[in-house]
C-alpha cells in the first residue's frame, strides 16, 4: 500500500531518487525555508504560484493528486485551478494541435509540398527581360 505524506513531505520532498519525491525546486534544505523569500509560502499558509503550477502537476504523477490537492486548500484556504483542456486548433483546417506546434502534420506536408512546387516553378520560369 502506498503511502500518502504529508504537504510539508511533498514539499520538501526526498534526495533519495528511488522514493520518486523530488519535492519543489526552490525549497532550500539548508535553510529549511524557500529560495525565492525568507520562508516557505505554504508552510505559512499562503499561496504559492510556483508550487500550483510545477509541484502539485507532480502529485498526480505520483497518484495521489487528489489528497494532495486537498491538504493543499486546507493549509491555504485556496483551491488550485486545474490545468486548462482546451486544445489548440491549427489555422489552416480547424483540427487539434499537437503540443508545441504551429499546424497540424497533414497540413504542414501541404504546406510542404505547396512550397516545394512554388520554388521549382520558379527555377522553371525565369523572368524574361525585355
Amino acid at each position: 500500500m502506498k503511502r500518502i505524506p504529508t504537504l510539508t513531505q511533498f514539499l520538501r520532498g526526498n534526495a533519495n531518487p528511488a522514493e520518486h519525491n523530488p519535492g519543489c525546486a526552490n525549497y532550500d534544505h539548508d535553510h529549511s525555508g524557500c529560495l525565492m523569500a525568507d520562508k516557505c509560502k505554504v508552510e505559512e499558509g499562503k499561496r504559492c504560484g510556483y508550487f500550483e503550477k510545477a509541484v502539485l502537476p507532480n502529485a498526480a504523477s505520483e497518484g495521489y493528486a487528489a489528497e494532495m490537492n486537498d491538504l493543499y486548500a486546507r493549509q491555504t484556504g485556496a483551491t488550485p485551478k486545474p490545468k486548462s483542456n482546451s486544445a489548440r486548433l491549427c489555422p489552416d483546417c480547424s483540427g487539434v494541435l499537437p503540443p508545441r506546434h504551429r499546424v497540424c502534420p497533414k497540413c504542414a506536408e501541404k504546406r510542404r509540398q505547396k512550397a516545394y512546387r512554388d520554388s521549382k516553378a520558379k527555377s522553371r520560369h525565369p523572368l524574361v527581360h525585355t
